[in-house]
């Protein structure tokens, strides 16, 4: 996606289509592109290619912008119980409405703000600071929502690019404790442990204790393959899967 949005921003740039990019000129955009193909261990992505959308951002848009991700907006706000529970969802109704009915406060705020910010004469009901009060608990809900997605995928990747996967594993303990097989890896506590749940939810724990033979380590250096323990902030369960970071 990078590749392809990229030289779109190029072409937006290069035909002057909008006063939005005039901070931008083409050569930066293509410095960046080469350096994520020439120095993939440090480059900057061009995020502007990831917003080239028209439009207010209402709901739809949003999930548009999401899409350029790869990452179904509507199927992982649903997974938001804080937010279901704001919207007054329950499983049989979700499936019956149509997602931006689901989010429509936001839709109807950006139409006020249109109606006003064009000077119509049609706005004759301005909502009062006691009708907005649900508008504002709502967006706050959206948004962590949204936030919430976002930080689950960058978990998600790290576990892909950065993490490893943890093979053998051999028990969970107390919800709190992982037993696995480890070799040729140096842990310490502090270390990040990734849990992957069954539903595809993505979770980081710092490792809070690392114990063999029944004596506890703060650094442990393994060589051959080796059973240890850590400990984290419950809860985990036998069905995950968990990372820990490459070295």
């Amino acid at each position: 996606n990078h590749f392809e949005l990229s030289l779109k921003l190029i072409n937006t740039i290069t035909s002057r289509e909008t006063a939005k990019y005039q901070h931008l000129t083409k050569e930066e955009v293509l410095k960046k592109l080469n350096d994520c193909i020439v120095n993939p261990t440090k480059y900057q992505i061009n995020t502007d290619a990831f917003v080239l959308l028209s439009g207010n951002l209402k709901h739809n848009k949003i999930v548009e912008l999401f899409n350029k991700l790869n990452l179904d907006l509507n199927d992982e706000l649903l997974k938001n119980e804080e937010l279901k529970n704001e919207i007054g969802l329950n499983q049989n109704t979700i499936s019956r409405i149509e997602k931006d009915i689901l989010y429509n406060k936001i839709n109807d705020l950006v139409e006020r703000r249109n109606q006003i910010a064009h000077g119509s004469e049609e706005v004759d009901d301005i909502l009062s600071i006691s009708e907005l009060e649900p508008y504002i608990q709502f967006l706050e809900k959206y948004c962590q929502a949204i936030f919430q997605t976002l930080f689950e995928e960058l978990i998600k990747q790290e576990s892909i690019h950065i993490f490893q996967k943890i093979e053998n594993v051999i028990n969970t303990y107390g919800n709190k404790v992982l037993a696995f097989e480890l070799e040729n890896y140096t842990i310490k506590v502090g270390d990040m442990l990734i849990v992957e749940t069954k539903e595809g939810r993505f979770y980081k724990k710092p490792i809070l204790t690392i114990e063999l033979d029944k004596t506890e380590y703060r650094e442990l250096t393994i060589i051959e393959k080796t059973s240890i323990g850590v400990s984290v902030e419950p809860k985990i369960k036998n069905n995950q899967t968990f990372y820990i970071i490459k070295k």
